[in-house]
């Protein structure tokens, strides 16, 4: 009988083997050949199994996750004051520098650089915003996409909208008529539900700070 040893990004835990027709699909990882701990998943980019994964980023080219969820957020937060003081500059040059000289080239390369700089800090704050509610809150941006994929979070208010199972008569006429896709209620359904992993908001940031160390959450935890 072929036994697996569970791992994590985090270490391994000793003598925890367990047979193979006992692990359920959704927790072997094909590719890595070994079991992955809930909250857990392959990144096909990075080509790793990621450990709290939480979404791969395309800017840093690396997966966010539990040992460098809290880097990226103190990266997200530089970024977010950086972008601000850039853009301060920008319209103190601009507004007060040059508020008594007619407008040349260097006066329009301001005005769009000021543009660009408000359109990236909108940008950066909506991230920030996302992740800090996802902290603050104990998800993941992925469980929040796919919650309706993963066992331990079904019955968690908000994963029914996500599959779609039913459909109010209303939405089903809208959506024959040609109707658009309603931001509003996709963002509510988004945010909508308590995470089984939620220990307070306090707490929540501890772990963060910590790399999720005290949070390991086995395969079969229920």
């Amino acid at each position: 009988m072929r036994e697996m040893t569970f791992y994590t990004l985090l270490g391994k835990y000793q003598g925890d083997k367990v047979p193979e027709e006992q692990v359920p699909k959704q927790h072997y990882c094909k590719t890595c050949k070994h079991v992955r701990p809930l909250r857990s998943k392959h990144c096909r980019t990075c080509n790793r199994c990621v450990s709290r994964f939480d979404h791969h980023c395309v800017y840093t080219n690396n997966c966010v996750g539990a040992k460098n969820h809290f880097a990226f957020v103190f990266f997200l937060t530089v970024e977010l004051l950086h972008v601000a003081c850039m853009g301060y500059l920008i319209y103190y040059t601009l507004v007060y520098l040059y508020q008594d000289e007619e407008w040349n080239v260097f006066s329009f390369h301001l005005a769009w650089q000021l543009f660009m700089t408000v359109y990236c800090w909108a940008g950066v704050v909506i991230l920030w915003l996302m992740q800090m509610s996802n902290v603050a809150t104990n998800w993941t941006t992925n469980e929040r996409i796919n919650r309706h994929k993963y066992e331990y979070l079904r019955g968690v208010e908000g994963e029914g909208e996500e599959k779609g199972d039913e459909e109010s008569g209303e939405k089903k006429k809208k959506k024959e008529e040609g109707g658009g896709c309603d931001m509003v209620a996709m963002m509510r359904s988004f945010y909508k539900g308590t995470s089984p992993f939620d220990k307070g908001v306090l707490q929540n940031m501890r772990l963060l700070y910590n790399g999720y160390r005290d949070e390991q959450p086995r395969w079969d935890q229920k």
